[in-house]
């Protein structure tokens, strides 16, 4: 089969899970046999590459990034400009490649892969890895029942409740652009789920994040795990550290992070930790004692970092759509202590894998503190579970996506 995704963020701008996520599809499709190119904006790299035999058919973009994990606002993939420039070289590279299938991997191609459709007749497969189309803000959709807010609410509530969560500017013109903003990314999400509507598969990647789309109306056709790459590891060496990798974010659990860490370290000596990332509680986390801050870095040097690590923290707050990391910890065969939040229950097997627990500060202390005194014997479980754990999260995947294609493109 020949499979176009479409993606406005690919390698060398590896800004987050998401992008990782594409890659790893990408590489298990094309080692079974399917021809996958990716069609993403240049931000100033060259048109055309070649990456682990994934082709990536770059266009030019109006923006430039300087660096490899800079964000753009998503009011830029927003526009009518976006859906035109977007449409035009969506064609350009069906026109190309002539796929049997088209995977949206970015919700804000969705425009492009509808005007594709209507031209081609190219079925579409459409990969949900976030809640943008439900709600842009999302604090509804971290509390029961998980229904998104009407506009009203969204404007009286979620909004402030963002202000203060996020922005520490008292600019009222900075403000006033925020609030004017959020409210058309609202109006937007809406549009979303109208074309949602009209594609042949949506794919979900955990049963949490299907869930709470199905409690919205949005109906998920298949649930199918995120992938990665597991493998021997080398020789082992020395752990030196704790390890949490990700944004810096209220949502991410950063704050209940250092504060269940700091009572785990008057409680019971354990290593130091390392927090690798950016975002808005950098600066706090700088005033922490025995806690360093690394920044962000290339998914090249995530496998170093895993093999020094005693254990990884995903102290998630908001229902995590997957939990990247946790998988990736596992991969490494390094246990991770998480919350019950979202997709990561998925995949940590409680008391075997990890340890979960409820996003609280005295439970993520004790879970840090058993899950270092008895971290042999998770390493042990991990090791013995380490091929159904292959086959569930880097084979199965592959699989499903590909039986989706065959029964789309035929």
């Amino acid at each position: 089969m020949i499979v176009l995704m479409l993606c406005e963020f690919f390698y060398p701008f590896d800004r987050g899970g998401s992008e990782w996520s594409v890659f790893y599809l990408a590489k298990g499709l094309i080692n079974t046999g399917h021809k996958v190119t990716i069609c993403t904006p240049n931000y100033g790299s060259k048109k055309n590459d070649l990456y682990n035999l994934i082709r990536i058919y770059r266009f030019p973009f109006y923006i430039k990034l300087k660096k490899v994990y800079s964000t753009v606002t998503p009011l830029v993939f927003s526009t009518p400009i976006w859906w035109i420039y977007s449409g035009f070289f969506t064609v350009k590279a069906i026109l190309k490649i002539k796929p049997n299938v088209i995977h949206v991997q970015g919700k804000y191609f969705l425009v492009a892969a509808i005007i594709a459709k209507l031209i081609f007749k190219v079925p579409i497969v459409v990969t949900l890895r976030d809640y943008i189309p439900l709600c842009p803000i999302g604090f509804c959709l971290s509390k029961y029942p998980y229904k998104s807010c009407n506009l009203g609410h969204f404007i009286f509530n979620e909004i402030p409740d963002y202000l203060r969560t996020y922005s520490s500017s008292a600019n009222p013109i900075f403000l006033s652009v925020l609030i004017v903003t959020n409210i058309y990314a609202k109006i937007y999400s809406m549009f979303l789920v109208f074309l949602l509507k009209r594609v042949n598969k949506i794919v979900g990647i955990s049963f949490a994040l299907s869930s709470i789309y199905r409690k919205n109306s949005i109906d998920i056709d298949n649930v199918i795990y995120n992938s990665t790459d597991f493998f021997t590891p080398a020789k082992s060496i020395p752990k030196k550290y704790l390890l949490y990798l990700g944004r810096l974010t209220p949502g991410k659990g950063v704050d209940l992070l250092i504060r269940s860490y700091q009572l785990a370290s008057d409680r019971y000596t354990i290593p130091k930790l390392l927090i690798v990332g950016d975002g808005i509680l950098r600066t706090e986390i700088k005033k922490q004692k025995n806690v360093s801050l690394l920044g962000h870095v290339k998914h090249s040097s995530i496998r170093s970092l895993f093999r020094k690590a005693y254990l990884t923290i995903v102290p998630s707050v908001w229902q995590e759509p997957f939990g990247r990391v946790a998988l990736e910890s596992i991969a490494h065969r390094v246990p991770v202590a998480g919350t019950l939040r979202g997709g990561l229950p998925e995949i940590i097997n409680n008391n075997k894998t990890g340890i979960l627990v409820k996003p609280e500060i005295s439970q993520l202390s004790n879970a840090i503190i058993q899950l270092y005194i008895q971290r042999k014997r998770f390493y042990f479980n991990i090791k013995q579970d380490y091929k159904n754990l292959r086959n569930k999260f880097e084979k199965k995947p592959i699989m499903e996506y590909s039986n989706i294609y065959e029964h789309l493109g035929n």
